[in-house]
């Protein structure tokens, strides 16, 4: 696999980043429509091709589920898992070898050569070529499914303020130059190439959803809010 990867370096890199904008993008869709904002209206291919940096920064939320963590682990765990009986073999034999070395009756040779045609098995299935086709492909519904996961603990930590969450005090240009709105105590949802998104709690369990061109805003002074409201 590594040596595949090493000589189509090129397709490797193009299929990750790929990946992670198809990733980042279901992440934003799902995001903006848990507060009610349809995503086509203001989305362009700029924000395609960047997706997946806000997918990044929303993976400081994968902490908040087992699950979650556990998902978006399973292809990676599963590349490994016939590394282990592999690793699990090798030290039977070391051990096995260093009971013979004790006594010499211990019929090692014989246990050795079933060892090492179960070992070379499961090197033969290793190296076929579907089982890490099946790894690309369980990559796949893994990562969304981890993007969209991640959108709904985001929106809820942005409602309850459950973890980090930046508040903003906006500052919007008005009908002239030195007329400016401000917008106070808002949260930031998440921003697109050319409109920003935030959220202005109201009551406990509701809220105002403002999107606002960024070229709209005259500055913003927001901080990092670390711990829950009482």
């Amino acid at each position: 696999m590594l040596e595949w990867v090493k000589s189509h370096w090129g397709a490797t890199l193009s299929t990750v980043a790929l990946l992670f904008s198809l990733s980042g993008m279901v992440h934003q869709y799902r995001l903006l429509s848990l507060f009610s904002v349809n995503i086509s209206d203001y989305a362009d291919i700029d924000d395609f091709i960047i997706a997946s940096i806000n997918l990044f920064e929303s993976y400081k939320y994968i902490g908040h589920s087992n699950l979650l963590i556990a998902i978006s682990l399973f292809p990676y765990l599963s590349l490994m898992i016939l590394r282990l009986p592999v690793a699990i073999i090798e030290f039977t034999d070391i051990f096995l070898h260093s009971i013979s070395l004790i006594f010499r009756k211990f019929p090692y040779k014989s246990i050795k050569v079933k060892l090492t045609s179960l070992s070379l098995k499961i090197r033969e299935i290793r190296g076929k070529r579907a089982y890490y086709i099946l790894f690309f492909l369980s990559i796949i519904p893994s990562t969304f499914w981890t993007s969209w996961e991640l959108a709904n603990i985001q929106q809820q930590n942005i409602v309850f303020l459950h973890s980090d969450i930046q508040e903003c005090e906006l500052h919007l240009r008005g009908n002239l130059p030195q007329d400016h709105t401000i917008l106070q105590n808002v949260r930031l949802i998440t921003g697109l190439n050319s409109t920003m998104f935030f959220y202005q709690p109201e009551t406990m369990l509701s809220g105002s959803v403002y999107s606002i061109a960024s070229s709209a805003i005259v500055y913003s002074e927001c901080s990092f809010l670390p711990f829950p409201k009482d």
